[in-house]
């Protein structure tokens, strides 16, 4: 592996630090010597020789695609060139971080976040559709975001572009195996909808820091990509749109997933919808079990997710008293005061006789009461 100092000369640049590491290559922050309008650019280095005899190949591959290519959301490739011990690739200095450094960091994203990256992503795929070219190494570590949360695909290293020549080769699996299509892991093919399968599992693996296909081996994971469903799960606050679209981007065979422009409208749709939708609500419905005290006919345990808190809620039988309707007009404005800060405590759709607490809390469950009543047939 490549390993260059500070100040050290490559060609015309001068390295600044290193930023990054792949497989048989390194990028560093450097200094174009020649240029002063825009000195700085990512600079991928590897050896001039490889014991594979792969990489002068793969460099010129990439800076290839990436020069006949223009995207807002693709990195862009300035040169390529050689020394007497290296080879070098100068790409736009995008300054932030990966996208698998985020989620590590943050132990997945918010969806909203998330959708919104992965719609950044999505958005260069009728682009690259046009052109001819399949990326076949979407993943997290290859999505760079910037200081203003946009996203941008960059590593072309692995690129399919049968217009340029540069196809796949089937003796081999390239790739990481967490993102490989079930086609490419069976007979080697990759088509658009492969980058589509690996942005779904991306997707997902943004969200909860989980992978839809997991095991300790490599050869485990390939064979579920191809035998198994994927085991999608995802917090209560996550839409069921979420859901269903991952649902659909990881589906086994390449066309029944959504295409370019269908999914790039239901992403769209995933992050409008968001805006209507409430801030997420910090009780969890645990489980509701039968009760027979004070004739009660059901008990309700909730799960604070911000404190960690638990609250029973007895609902069911006539424990509740609409303090609201008593004769007494001083009880009933000193109960009035108490609670005038949530002007949804009573909710007269509520069915039953619910615990004040219920009523109070009604607009920062995960369901509605009459979502979880209606589901437990509680009526």
């Amino acid at each position: 592996m490549v390993q260059l100092q500070t100040g050290q000369m490559v060609g015309q640049y001068r390295i600044v630090k290193e930023i990054g590491s792949g497989g048989f290559a390194k990028v560093y922050k450097a200094i174009d010597t020649e240029q002063k309008d825009l000195p700085f650019v990512a600079l991928k280095v590897a050896y001039a020789k490889s014991s594979k005899g792969q990489d002068e190949k793969r460099f010129i591959h990439e800076c290839k695609i990436l020069s006949t290519i223009d995207h807002d959301n693709l990195v862009t490739c300035f040169e390529h060139g050689a020394d007497e011990d290296y080879l070098y690739l100068a790409l736009e200095l995008i300054e932030g971080e990966n996208l698998a450094e985020k989620i590590d960091r943050e132990k997945g994203l918010n969806y909203l976040e998330a959708t919104k990256i992965v719609l950044d992503v999505a958005r260069t795929f009728p682009y690259l559709e046009d052109m001819e070219v399949v990326h076949r190494d979407v993943k997290p570590k290859n999505i760079l975001i910037d200081s203003s949360g946009k996203a941008t695909l960059i590593d072309f290293g692995l690129a399919k572009s049968p217009q340029m020549g540069f196809t796949e080769t089937k003796d081999y699996i390239y790739g990481t195996a967490y993102f490989l299509a079930p086609e490419y892991i069976k007979n080697g093919d990759s088509f658009y909808e492969s980058d589509v399968y690996a942005l779904g599992v991306t997707y997902y693996n943004a969200i909860t820091d989980k992978f839809p296909f997991d095991d300790a081996s490599t050869q485990r994971i390939m064979l579920k990509h191809v035998r198994n469903q994927p085991v999608i799960d995802l917090d209560s606050g996550v839409p069921e749109a979420v859901r269903e679209l991952i649902f659909k981007m990881l589906r086994k065979k390449p066309f029944d997933r959504p295409g370019a422009d269908e999914l790039i409208a239901a992403l769209e749709r995933i992050v409008k919808g968001s805006k209507k939708n409430p801030k997420p609500k910090p009780w969890k419905l645990i489980h509701i079990v039968s009760s027979r005290r004070a004739g009660k006919k059901f008990v309700a345990r909730f799960k604070n997710k911000k404190t960690g808190r638990f609250k029973n809620v007895h609902f069911g039988g006539k424990g509740y008293s609409d303090y609201t309707k008593h004769k007494d007009p001083e009880r009933k404005e000193r109960y009035l005061k108490r609670h005038k800060k949530n002007e949804n405590w009573q909710d007269p759709t509520t069915p039953g006789a619910l615990s004040r607490w219920v009523l109070w809390n009604l607009p920062t469950f995960d369901a509605s009461v009459n979502d979880f009543v209606k589901r437990f047939n509680l009526d």
